[in-house]
C-alpha cells in the first residue's frame, strides 16, 4: 500500500497560523468547496478507558475513503474501544 504524505499549504504549516486561518477565513468558505452532501449521523456510545461511556456522532457515507476521529474535552486516558 503506498504511503501518501500530507503536506499542508505553506500558510498553515504551524499550529497558530492554522488556527487563525480556520477561525478567520475557513469558516466562511468551506461549504462552497465541497460537492458531496452531508452524510446522516447516528448517535453512538463508545466505551472508553475503564468502560467510561463516551457519547459520539458517527457519519459513514456510502463510499468512505478514510476515517476521521475527532475528540473534544476528553481528559485522562483516551483508549477507545469500538463496540
Amino acid at each position: 500500500m503506498p504511503n501518501y504524505a500530507y503536506s499542508p499549504p505553506w500558510q498553515t504549516r504551524n499550529g497558530l497560523a492554522m488556527t487563525l486561518y480556520t477561525a478567520l477565513l475557513g469558516g466562511r468558505e468551506w461549504e462552497s468547496t465541497i460537492i458531496e452532501p452531508e452524510p446522516s449521523y447516528q448517535e453512538t456510545i463508545f466505551a472508553g478507558a475503564q468502560d467510561v461511556p463516551i457519547f459520539g456522532l458517527v457519519a459513514i457515507p456510502e463510499k468512505p475513503c478514510g476515517t476521521i476521529v475527532g475528540t473534544y474535552g476528553i481528559t485522562g486516558s483516551c483508549a477507545i474501544r469500538l463496540t
